[in-house]
């Protein structure tokens, strides 16, 4: 793990949006924390150029929470899939062309090349409604980045199953466990085994019924 002292436009964030479709049911409002929280990622994403800084290195975009509209803590994840071999490289120009912008003041850099990439932290960014982690993914694998995973929740989540997932990290968020992939986890359960509850995840959880889910986690990018 490498610590530096460590920020361009976007007319619209590229993210891999969720459009839910008449088939999956009625949609309820979710809860408006959720959704200002949303907001508040889009806008920090836009004021740091995050994905005009990224971009010229590959494909860009915002996955996990914000880009499923499940947000419950201030965490945004954007994952970086470029075709160069130079990770350290590509990390080096991001890092130098954020702190040109002058608000970003530090980052972390963590080596996961084991796991396949690089990650970019942004601690404790301040915006209004909270201080946000924001997480970069540089990375080279495609197998290792979010994107087939928000683009199959994003074609396959229901109403129902939309709030059972965010009232499962509302109530694990509630008992600071919401951290080290946990969303995944719940995201797993709910939509693979019909888990609507968090004393349902946590029976789950107890019985082992996630190892499947724990095998493709070990492959992906490390959860903030």
């Amino acid at each position: 793990m490498t610590d530096g002292d460590a920020e361009n436009q976007t007319e619209d964030i590229p993210m891999q949006v969720c459009t839910l479709h008449a088939n999956h049911g009625s949609i309820m409002m979710m809860k408006t924390d959720s959704q200002e929280l949303k907001a508040e990622a889009e806008s920090l994403i836009r004021d740091l150029s995050l994905l005009e800084v990224l971009r010229p290195h590959g494909d860009a975009r915002v996955v996990g929470s914000v880009a499923l509209d499940l947000v419950v803590e201030p965490d945004i994840d954007v994952h970086l899939l470029t075709n160069s071999n130079d990770l350290m490289g590509v990390v080096d120009s991001v890092v130098h062309s954020l702190l040109a912008q002058g608000t970003v003041k530090h980052v972390r850099i963590s080596d996961y090349r084991d796991r396949g990439g690089l990650k970019v932290g942004i601690e404790a960014y301040p915006g209004v409604l909270a201080c946000w982690s924001i997480d970069i993914w540089v990375t080279n694998r495609p197998e290792t980045t979010g994107f087939a995973l928000v683009d199959r929740l994003c074609h396959q989540l229901t109403g129902e199953q939309r709030h059972a997932i965010l009232d499962i990290k509302r109530a694990f968020h509630a008992e600071g466990a919401l951290q080290d992939g946990m969303s995944t986890r719940i995201y797993a359960a709910v939509v693979d085994h019909g888990v609507r509850s968090a004393a349902e995840f946590k029976s789950q959880m107890e019985e082992g019924s996630n190892k499947a889910f724990e095998a493709t986690r070990a492959s992906h990018a490390p959860q903030g």
